[in-house]
C-alpha cells in the first residue's frame, strides 16, 4: 500500500511537466483551415496501416472476382479504387516517417 502511495505522489509531482509538454505540443491553429487539415492528415497517417489493409483486402476480393470468365462490371472500377487507396496509404506512411 505504501509503495502505491509513493507512486501516486511521484506521478502527481510530474503532472506540471506533463501538462507543459502537452501545451507545447498542442496546435493553437486547430480551428483554422491549415491547422485543421494538418491535424486531419496526421490522424490519417496514424491510421495508414488500416487504410493499406483495406486496399489490400479490396485487391484480394477483386482478384477472386476477376478470375471468372465473365467478371462483374464493377471489377475494373474497384481495381482502380484499390490502387488509389494503397497509393494514399503509401503517401501517408511516408509522411509518418
Amino acid at each position: 500500500m505504501e509503495s502505491r502511495w509513493e507512486e501516486a505522489e511521484a506521478l502527481t509531482a510530474r503532472l506540471p511537466v506533463i501538462l507543459g509538454r502537452a501545451r507545447a505540443a498542442a496546435r493553437t491553429d486547430h480551428d483554422t483551415p491549415d491547422g485543421s487539415q494538418a491535424i486531419s492528415r496526421l490522424w490519417l497517417a496514424a491510421a495508414s496501416g488500416g487504410i493499406r489493409a483495406a486496399g489490400e483486402q479490396l485487391e484480394s476480393a477483386i482478384r477472386r472476382a476477376g478470375s471468372l470468365p465473365h467478371p462483374a462490371s464493377e471489377v475494373a472500377e474497384l481495381a482502380d479504387l484499390a490502387e488509389q487507396v494503397i497509393g494514399y496509404a503509401s503517401k501517408l506512411e511516408a509522411d509518418r516517417g
